[in-house]
């Protein structure tokens, strides 16, 4: 099976149309991403797909690099939860103590 694209490949699985188009949808959508993880992510995927067609890696070989690549997201997504709210704490209960401990006691 020599295939040029993740496109060729997705054709060729069964799988209902809906589900088809739901992954030409999101490669789409991560080619057009700006976000680093997200263009890396679909270039594994398609190299990994690709590798798989071509008998180049075994379907175990593919299945744990997904799974891998999926625990590095998720890692990664962890993070900017974490990142986040540390932010959103910093901004928004700093400024009420500042003003229930420093403004307050003035007024």
């Amino acid at each position: 099976m020599n295939m040029k694209s993740i496109f060729d490949f997705l054709d060729l699985i069964n799988e209902p149309e809906n589900i088809k188009q739901e992954l030409y949808n999101d490669f789409n959508e991560a080619a057009c991403s700006s976000e680093q993880i997200v263009k890396e992510n679909m270039k594994n995927i398609v190299e990994w797909t690709m590798k798989l067609s071509e008998n180049k890696m075994t379907k175990e070989e593919f299945e744990y690099l997904v799974r891998a690549q999926k625990r590095k997201i998720e890692q990664y997504l962890n993070t900017l939860e974490i990142e986040a709210r540390v932010k959103i704490q910093k901004i928004t209960i700093n400024l009420l103590d500042i003003v229930l401990e420093r403004i307050l006691p003035k007024i």
